[in-house]
């Protein structure tokens, strides 16, 4: 399945890999790992510095960290970083990664 990530620091992720990030949710809860999504998502903030990579990782690994926010229209993912390098790299997204995953 195909999974999303989108970053400032996108040469770096491609060239080495991800990098755990602290991520804050619910205001007073932080979480470590890489937020991952099931669709491409546009920053309406932040200009051409931030690129979309797109990963493929079956979607039985990827489920169990899956944060449920059920106002979304998709779904979002924090995940180790050790556990998305364990797959092949990220690439950088193109009109060709806009198939539906199913």
């Amino acid at each position: 399945m195909k999974f999303y990530h989108r970053s400032k620091e996108f040469m770096q992720i491609i060239e080495r890999g991800f990098k755990n990030e602290e991520l804050k949710y619910q205001a007073s809860k932080r979480y470590y790992g890489v937020c991952l999504t099931d669709r491409p998502l546009e920053i309406k903030d932040g200009g051409d510095e931030f690129k979309l990579l797109v990963i493929e990782i079956p979607e039985d690994i990827i489920t169990p960290f899956e944060w449920y926010d059920k106002t979304k229209p998709y779904r979002e993912f924090i995940v180790p970083a050790e556990l998305i390098n364990s797959y092949e790299r990220p690439r950088l997204y193109s009109a060709g990664d806009q198939q539906e995953n199913k």
